[in-house]
């Protein structure tokens, strides 16, 4: 049975993305509800939970309908995957029943024509970001900017729907966020694939403009600082003690930095293992979200405690980095110290 729950989370590849995305997706709906004073309603979990719902069953869509469209691009470069001992008919059938389930999440709560537009656009390009005849992913500046509106941007205009909140500028604000960080998640993976995609022939605007991709990296990043503390700016407003939560973060955001610069020789702007901001996104912001909403209503404890579970695995491991770079230093202040004496 484990071994089944396994094969299935590698053939939607639950790994690459429940803990990296999802968290992501659901900060503006949390970021929401603290500006209305955090008032608690079992419809406004019930909003949460079905947004949780339908980010993962669309993601799950994209990476599978990814795999699905890319069966001969990967064997030629080699790689294993689940969908490539499925026959394709089923994997086919696998891919129409995943963007079914997604768009039944939201369509049982929401009906409406808006919704059913949004839901369109979604799948629309989630679809083919990869899938022919369009495969935008092989169509140079379209291939990012599908990429990071499909899978960042477009899956939050669902939250004013299923909230039934309007969409103020904070909101926006986050959709242009989304934007930035899709524009460089997208980036950074076609440079670091470059040398695959050039063996198989995927043409990538990574691959044909490096230079521009990396300055686009660059700019994507600053982008997301400013945004970032322009959106924190109104929770610390509004939560005085929240400000403690900054130099806590900077630290860690510091010693994980330069351990970046020595590792890799950057500050893991072109790197998936120590992506700036990623945990910031992912892990501090999501629990210091909830804790602001527990403070409101206890009651939002539940949440706070089923997105804790969530976020556990995912937070220690993306802690050891900065920790081993700490012990390190410790270490060889210790041994220099001890060859001094």
């Amino acid at each position: 049975m484990i071994a089944k729950c396994k094969t299935v989370c590698r053939l939607f590849r639950v790994g690459e993305w429940y803990d990296s995305e999802i968290p992501l997706l659901i900060l503006p709906a949390l970021y929401i509800l603290i500006l209305t004073n955090g008032i608690w309603s079992g419809q406004q979990l019930c909003a949460v939970v079905m947004l949780t719902v339908f980010d993962c069953l669309f993601l799950a869509f994209g990476y599978l309908i990814n795999d699905y469209s890319d069966l001969e691009v990967d064997r030629l470069a080699g790689k294993k995957k689940v969908m490539h001992a499925i026959p394709r008919q089923a994997a086919f059938l696998m891919v129409v029943l995943s963007a079914a389930a997604g768009c039944l999440s939201v369509l049982v709560i929401s009906h409406s024509g808006f919704t059913v537009l949004c839901l369109a656009l979604i799948y629309f390009f989630g679809a083919f970001y990869s899938a022919r005849p369009l495969r935008f992913k092989e169509r140079g500046i379209w291939g990012w900017l599908v990429s990071s509106t499909a899978q960042h941007c477009f899956p939050l205009f669902l939250i004013p729907l299923l909230m039934g909140v309007s969409a103020d500028l904070f909101f926006w604000l986050w959709v242009l966020l989304g934007f930035f960080i899709g524009v460089r998640y997208i980036l950074v993976h076609q440079y670091i694939d470059a040398e695959n995609d050039r063996k198989t022939g995927v043409i990538t605007f990574a691959l044909r403009h490096q230079k521009r991709a990396v300055v686009l990296i660059r700019v994507s990043f600053a982008a997301e600082l400013v945004l970032s503390a322009v959106l924190m700016s109104e929770i610390c407003r509004r939560y005085h003690w929240t400000v403690l939560f900054i130099p806590v973060y900077l630290l860690l955001f510091t010693v994980r930095w330069r351990g970046s610069c020595a590792v890799f020789g950057h500050g893991g702007l072109y790197s998936f293992d120590q992506m700036p901001l990623e945990d910031f996104y992912n892990n501090y912001l999501p629990l210091l979200f909830a804790v602001i909403l527990c403070c409101r209503d206890v009651r939002w404890g539940i949440f706070l405690a089923a997105w804790a579970v969530f976020l556990a695995v995912p937070t220690v491991r993306r802690l050891r980095f900065p920790a081993r770079i700490v012990s390190d230093r410790i270490k060889m202040r210790r041994k220099r110290i001890r060859n001094e004496g």
